[in-house]
């Protein structure tokens, strides 16, 4: 028996069922009186719920009562409810990792969240203010000896500069306190290796469960940006780092930190941009859709104060956000936005 059915039977036969009042405010052949239609809803509603079987198949009103009790996680205006659901599937499973709370763990859980590539991480780190390099963003050479190495934008993985090299060294010289441990972090794309004078790096050794000493040499080889790190100790008042580079590897934005005790690792995600007086331009790729391609879902405008000010703002504010709500605790964050300079 249909609701119609069932709504006009609990009426006396006197009461005329066909009548203007009782079909718009009652019940009707059409399925539209006004009590009617409301328990229709009601029954569908509760359908609805009965046959989620998943919770990432909710839609409607059932995702957003899920989202809310389950998650701090708010909608963003006009966002689809895959998107929605791909950033709550992105917390909660993690990308299948059995293990939360990692590198790999966080790293994935970013990528996933955000649907991008250009975002990196690594541990054993510092705040930036605390970086021993002069230099490290490679406004100019200042600080650095250089030997068939040379600025290039092409080779940046930040702001303007990068080094390209030729088949050469870039160096510099860094005071130290003896026997104490440091990191070395950068990112590269090609062939790099590192060189400590005056260091030794130390390696462990799964057998013996010690550190073992070692030249402190290192090679890398990665053919897209990714990020490397080091680890030496001191045996000097200072030690002088060189990095080496095959033909047309690229290298920016190196980093040494002193050792700490507590674990720590910084979020590095890499916009691509360019600054126009209040606002900062971001799309993918090297184009500017606001001239040729004139393709505006490419690209998100922000103002400059959501990126950078007093406030931090809106972009940081998501990160962030995220970060401290996977990362494990005991654990020191630290996030980076890193601008890529557009493509002129």
């Amino acid at each position: 028996m249909t609701i119609s059915e069932k709504l006009k039977n609990n009426f006396p036969s006197t009461l005329s069922k066909s009548g203007k009042f009782f079909s718009a405010f009652i019940a009707n052949d059409q399925k539209t009186g006004a009590i009617e239609k409301e328990l229709y809803n009601i029954v569908n509603y509760m359908k609805e719920w009965k046959n989620i079987n998943n919770v990432y198949d909710s839609k409607g009103t059932a995702l957003e009562y899920i989202s809310s009790f389950f998650t701090y996680l708010e909608r963003f205006t006009d966002e689809k409810e895959k998107s929605y659901l791909d950033r709550i599937k992105a917390i909660f499973v993690r990308g299948g990792d059995v293990t939360w709370g990692t590198a790999p763990n966080i790293l994935h859980t970013f990528k996933n969240y955000f649907n991008v590539d250009t975002i990196y991480l690594l541990e054993k780190t510092n705040d930036k203010s605390e970086n021993k390099f002069q230099n490290y963003v490679f406004d100019d050479l200042e600080g650095w000896v250089s030997e068939n190495a040379e600025l290039s934008k092409e080779a940046r993985f930040s702001k303007t500069n990068g080094i390209l090299f030729h088949d050469g060294t870039i160096s510099q010289t860094v005071n130290t306190n003896v026997d104490k441990g440091y990191y070395i972090h950068f990112f590269y794309k090609g062939q790099v290796s590192i060189e400590v004078e005056n260091g030794k790096i130390y390696k462990w050794d799964h057998k013996a469960e010690i550190y073992r000493e070692s030249d402190a040499r290192k090679d890398f080889t990665s053919d897209k940006w990714s990020g490397a790190s080091f680890y030496f100790k001191a045996k000097s008042d200072s030690v002088n780092v060189k990095f080496s580079g095959t033909e047309n590897t690229y290298f920016d934005y190196p980093m040494f930190f002193e050792k700490k005790r507590k674990k720590s690792f910084t979020l590095f995600v890499q916009f691509t941009g360019a600054t126009a007086k209040n606002a900062l331009a971001l799309s993918p790729g090297s184009e500017d859709p606001n001239e040729e391609i004139k393709n505006y879902e490419l690209a998100g405008y922000y103002d400059d104060t959501y990126l950078t000010g007093a406030n931090s703002g809106f972009a940081i504010d998501l990160y962030a956000d995220l970060l401290e709500y996977v990362k494990a605790v005991g654990v020191k964050a630290y996030l980076e936005i890193v601008n890529r300079d557009q493509d002129s």
